[in-house]
């Protein structure tokens, strides 16, 4: 009876000792997939190319279809601000923008009879009509906007060594247990004895950092990232990154803001009263992105009123009117007046006189120059790689400090492709905001985006951020640095614990009371650093 008495306690001590390990094993998979799930919410929903829509006119009637029944031929309306879903040819001028194709934020002019193609933006103030000249699954847009393979992983942890090493945790703690049974047993024929060993071994394991302390590392780095304002998509992203060892940005869109500002506002201030609420009145009618330049480089000063002023806006050229008797224009050099300055894109004239030089430029993100300064400072290779002229990249680059040579301009979507496969793909991190950096992403290890306007980027990039500056990026690459630290130590905490506790059981050292208090003050121990190193406040990558 004695014997049945000892047999059923260890038969039971072993029952709750596996129940409780595999509830805890359980546990874990459930905060993985929570935080799994909770990144997901936080996406922009993606129906890929079966969500595109566009205006078809049949019949003298227009109708909103899916571009991907377009076929050769059909024509199609294009209002300001659509989207070109195939090369479509044109009976009149038009302004289309390209910044999703080649980075060029400026719009185009395209004369009729001319391939506006797939991908551009109906840049202008009207909308215009167009004929198909391929079918959409013909189109380049399809190219651009293909699913990226990256993306389609399975979970947030499934790449993760550790993760992987949690599957056989459990088959490792009962073969330990089930070799000090059967050695106690036959060394010593004592039952009683091996199965106290065995019931020691399975109690005193602790799974706590495989099965949560692990995971709730990455949901809390997460979380404050998600605070910050930075949304990662691919759940081991913040394990490859920590491999960049180069950082590749776009131009248009991502080291800038792609709005215009004047460069030099002298020569708008130097300016007559009455000329500036001339000059404003015009640019205040136009939603040409020079225009609107002027316009926000004149707003505050006393003189700049809305005057009622006839302004006609030329396309291609740029604005004028007519006040007592004088002709204004603003607009392109040679057309609102004569040039002689290398780089002036826009001129004020009166009467064909010059009244004021100015050159527009885009706008640099806010902190961007003290953000670039501080990843070359940690050791990144930095580089610009757009589709916008050279010498408006290399300009870029030389006011916020790169080398001339790492600054690329005038390249296509395909050359962006070959100039990132030629320079280490697998340490490259490569952050744009436009269909045209789609094929190069692909190439590189890692992708980013500040573009969370365009649901095709943020889709397929690794993480994409909200705010307006570039920090998000060394944000992200200090989290992925600071969470490895704490996942090694607490990883490196649970090894070094169990193999002397399980040293310790199957010697026969330890009783399964004592197994019973160190498994949980050792579970304790692991969550609550991994807490109080990733939490809030003090979160390193948030300064």
């Amino acid at each position: 009876s004695t014997w049945s008495f000892f047999f059923a306690s260890g038969e039971a001590a072993y029952v709750d000792t596996l129940t409780v390990f595999i509830a805890l094993m359980l546990v874990g998979r459930w905060l993985q997939q929570r935080m799994l799930e909770r990144n997901r919410a936080q996406l922009l929903a993606d129906d890929g190319t079966q969500s595109l829509l566009t205006r078809e006119v049949r019949d003298g009637v227009v109708r909103i279809v899916h571009c991907i029944g377009v076929e050769e031929g059909d024509e199609l309306l294009i209002a300001p601000g659509d989207l070109v879903p195939v090369d479509l040819e044109i009976d009149e001028a038009v302004f289309c923008s390209l910044d999703w194709i080649d980075g060029e934020s400026r719009p185009r002019e395209f004369a009729p009879g001319q391939l506006v193609p797939a991908g551009g933006f109906n840049g202008g103030n009207r909308a215009f009509t167009g004929r198909a000249a391929t079918h959409f699954a013909a189109s380049s847009l399809v190219g651009l906007l293909g699913t990226d393979p990256a993306t389609g992983s399975d979970g947030p942890l499934a790449t993760q060594w550790w993760s992987r090493l949690s599957r056989f945790y459990v088959i490792g703690v009962v073969a330990l247990a089930t070799i000090g049974v059967t050695g106690w047993w036959w060394r010593s024929g004592d039952a009683l004895r091996a199965i106290e060993v065995g019931t020691a071994v399975l109690v005193v394991t602790c799974p706590c950092a495989f099965g949560i302390a692990a995971p709730l590392a990455y949901e809390l780095v997460l979380t404050q990232l998600r605070r910050a304002g930075v949304f990662v998509r691919v759940g081991d992203f913040l394990d490859r990154v920590r491999a960049m060892t180069r950082i590749v940005f776009d131009k248009t869109g991502t080291l800038t803001t792609g709005m215009l500002e004047v460069r030099d506002t002298d020569a708008l201030f130097a300016l007559s009263d009455a000329q500036i609420g001339i000059l404003y009145s015009m640019a205040a009618r136009s939603a040409h992105p020079k225009s609107v330049a002027v316009r926000r480089a004149l707003e505050g000063h006393h003189a700049a009123r809305f005057l009622d002023v006839d302004v006609h806006e030329h396309p291609g050229h740029g604005l004028s009117t007519t006040l007592d008797g004088i002709h204004y224009r603003l607009g392109a050099p040679g057309w609102a007046g004569p040039s002689s300055q290398t780089h002036e894109d826009l001129i004020f004239s009166a009467d064909a006189v010059v009244l004021a030089t100015l050159r527009t430029d885009e706008q640099l993100r806010p902190g961007a120059h003290d953000e670039i300064d501080r990843l070359q400072r940690d050791g990144y290779e930095l580089a610009i790689l757009s589709g916008d002229a050279q010498h408006r990249v290399t300009e870029l680059g030389a006011l916020l400090g790169l080398r001339s040579d790492a600054c690329i301009g005038s390249h296509t979507p395909e050359q962006k492709a070959d100039y990132v496969r030629a320079h280490d793909p697998a340490r490259t991190l490569l952050v744009g905001d436009g269909l045209n950096d789609q094929v190069a992403m692909r190439e590189a290890a890692c992708s980013g985006t500040p573009a969370v306007n365009r649901p095709f980027m943020a889709s397929r990039c690794d993480f994409y951020f909200v705010s307006p500056g570039l920090h998000p990026v060394a944000q992200v690459l200090r989290a992925s640095g600071t969470l490895a630290r704490v996942v090694r130590r607490i990883l490196a905490f649970a090894v070094a614990y169990n193999l002397i506790a399980v040293s310790f059981a199957l010697a026969g050292w330890m009783k399964p009371w004592v197994a019973a208090v160190l498994m949980p003050l050792s579970s304790l121990l692991t969550l609550a650093y991994t807490v109080m190193m990733l939490s809030r406040e003090r979160a390193p990558w948030r300064s």
